[in-house]
């Protein structure tokens, strides 16, 4: 499974702009919508889909295979054993309105109450080349929801900062209707899907918590790691209006829940610094943050971390002990205010990493 971001695509416009910048002066670097959404890039867009999530028997056949993954010079393997087997079931829908025809998949166990997980994947992402692994890694500990963006996989419409605005308002509304009540929601976003996420949260009168995986705090940060410091005097990242409102300080002022981080020192898409600063001004806002990092991470590689398992198990354990549910249907009752209350804001950090580095629980 390979996969190309816009990340490349912006670095060979950036050489070419260094280049012409130091035959003249400084040169803008526009970060347009173009940059960001990257529909059909994630795998062979030549190659015929006759389902709508590949590797989706891994969670109906027990069976051993290896699932090797590239991006932007970063790979991960994902290791799919026999032994750790658990039947699922695995359902594929079609979301229909008048902006669009949204795709979603849901896979679920049949133990109840599980935590539900709505997860938004990267810029190139769509269920069918990635949905397998973003389900395998989260359905260990809950059952999990994803969707294709507008314009993205099998869902219509336009692959822009609007549309995507439209689309969470449709998920979260199909989510409140259809999977939410007596048991904890849960949004997890992953690189881009971290802003889709933020965004998504004010659909919701109630959240148990937020994951957001090697991500950032805003576009403008985004624009400013990728220029190299030997390109910095000739080269002004300029970002488009449309991706300078995501700011996730500012989406995510009003939200609630618990926030648990996950950084990847060895992100070459998004460098782990982007990740530690946006712990720390959340966690500024006074929010209830987790951070944990991973020290030989990148950037799709975290699920298979050997702390990984122990970083979720961890977080998703304190929201289901935090959280009372009531029997009748669509009821979420508890004890949040005087929790949060209890509760300081905090980043956990492990002191024994190298350079006091923040980083994920040891086994």
């Amino acid at each position: 499974m390979r996969r190309t971001c816009g990340m490349f695509r912006l670095l060979r416009g950036l050489f070419l702009i260094i280049f012409s910048a130091i035959m003249t002066a400084c040169q803008t670097l526009n970060i347009d919508e173009s940059f960001v959404f990257q529909p059909g890039l994630f795998g062979d867009p030549d190659a015929v889909r006759n389902d709508p999530m590949r590797y989706e028997s891994i969670f109906t056949e027990s069976k051993d295979i290896v699932i090797d993954v590239w991006a932007d010079g970063q790979k991960a393997k994902h290791y799919i054993r026999s032994s750790e087997f658990v039947k699922s079931t695995v359902t594929h829908d079609v979301i229909k309105s008048p902006e669009a025809h949204l795709a979603i998949t849901y896979v679920e166990r049949p133990e109840t109450p599980r935590p539900l997980v709505v997860h938004c994947g990267g810029n190139a992402s769509d269920r069918y080349e990635s949905g397998a692994l973003y389900a395998q890694k989260i359905i260990p500990f809950a059952d999990v929801l994803m969707f294709d963006y507008p314009g993205y996989g099998e869902s219509t419409g336009r692959a822009d900062a609007q549309s995507l605005r439209r689309a969470n308002r449709i998920i979260a509304g199909h989510v409140r209707k259809n999977y939410a009540g007596r048991r904890p929601l849960i949004l997890w976003g992953h690189s881009l899907g971290g802003f889709v996420c933020a965004d998504m949260v004010q659909y919701f009168p109630h959240l148990d918590g937020l994951i957001l995986e090697a991500t950032a705090t805003n576009a403008q940060d985004v624009s400013a790691a990728v220029v190299p410091w030997y390109a910095k005097l000739f080269v002004r990242p300029q970002v488009a209006e449309s991706l300078a409102a995501y700011d996730m300080v500012e989406m995510l002022k009003e939200a609630e829940a618990p926030l648990l981080i996950l950084g990847a020192a060895k992100d070459k898409t998004l460098p782990v610094e982007l990740s530690r600063k946006l712990a720390a001004e959340l966690t500024a806002t006074g929010r209830e943050v987790t951070y944990t990092e991973f020290p030989e991470g990148n950037h799709i590689s975290i699920p298979v971390q050997s702390t990984y398992n122990s970083a979720l198990e961890s977080f998703i354990s304190s929201i289901r002990n935090s959280t009372y549910y009531d029997q009748s249907p669509l009821t979420l009752r508890g004890d949040r205010e005087n929790t949060l209350i209890r509760r300081e804001a905090k980043i956990q950090l492990n002191r024994d990493s190298p350079h006091h580095l923040p980083r994920g629980p040891m086994p």
